[in-house]
């Protein structure tokens, strides 16, 4: 027979987990998420629009290597050899400015943005009631507002301009390899088939492992949380063993986590790499 003690519900990991992780909820957060920008919409289509500019310079060098190779070095033409190095010097300046400014749109409207959800979540936690305390641990609280935070801060400022950008060059790509060569541009895709095989294996195990680690950093920083705030008492009832060991048991839950994605970077970004390789073995 179990028999409760007041505070046994402080060891509990409620407060740490996010039940749903479905595609209609993962839209929804994402759309309020973009919520967020829309009062900075001209620094927000500045941004885009660098990104998309940027980009496209960054497409730029393979042509002009096509010119000094063809019509430059092949010919002997030191006019059409100086256009190409003139080419790449103006592009390679145009792709840094672009870049900069992308950086510091992307950056500036991240900031703000998230700056405005941190007010929003803690009027939030303000018109909550008294009962929702209870059922929650006070560090899970301080975790979402912090550590998840400072991880949607890497969304907006890295990840959103990164995805979008591959996503671009690798469609821009795809467009030059068949323009300059359409055989060597479908051997160099006979990888792809591969590669969205090993990166839909990859997104489906990271996923549940990077959730986990957001879990046990929540759960981590709650037990901080609360075992600082009542270190008088731990203290006064001799209990620093015991918090220790929980503790102790947290924190490598907590590795763990954090090992496993090590695993499966050391697993994924090998894979792609080799089949860059085999891509230009093929070619």
């Amino acid at each position: 027979m179990r028999v409760w003690q007041a505070g046994t519900h402080l060891t509990d990991q409620r407060g740490a987990q996010v039940e749903d992780w479905s595609w209609g909820q993962t839209r929804r957060r994402l759309r309020e998420l973009l919520a967020l920008a829309r009062p900075y919409k001209m620094r927000t289509a500045l941004a885009g629009i660098t990104l998309v500019a940027y980009t496209l310079v960054a497409l730029l060098p393979p042509f002009f290597a096509k010119l000094a190779v063809d019509r430059g070095i092949a010919t002997k033409d030191l006019h059409a050899l100086t256009l190409a190095v003139v080419g790449f010097v103006a592009a390679g300046t145009a792709a840094f400015a672009l870049s900069a400014a992308q950086t510091y749109f992307t950056g500036w409207v991240g900031e703000r943005a998230l700056a405005d959800l941190r007010i929003e979540l803690f009027s939030h936690l303000q018109r909550l009631s008294l009962g929702f305390y209870e059922r929650n641990r006070t560090g899970a609280i301080v975790s979402r507002i912090t550590n998840d935070v400072e991880a949607l801060d890497q969304l907006v400022t890295d990840g959103i301009s990164s995805l979008v950008q591959n996503t671009l060059v690798l469609v821009g790509t795809a467009v030059v390899l068949f323009v300059l060569d359409w055989r060597l541009a479908l051997a160099t895709l006979a990888v792809l088939p591969l590669m969205a095989g090993v990166t839909a294996w990859f997104r489906s195990r990271s996923n549940r492992a990077y959730r986990r680690v957001r879990e046990r950093l929540g759960l981590v920083t709650a037990t901080l949380a609360e075992d600082i705030s009542g270190m008088r008492v731990v203290q006064s009832f001799t209990r620093e063993p015991t918090s220790h060991a929980s503790f102790r048991g947290v924190n490598e839950r907590y590795r763990e986590a954090n090992y496993e994605t090590v695993m499966l970077n050391g697993l994924y970004f090998p894979a792609v790499d080799v089949l860059a390789s085999v891509a230009t073995a093929i070619v």
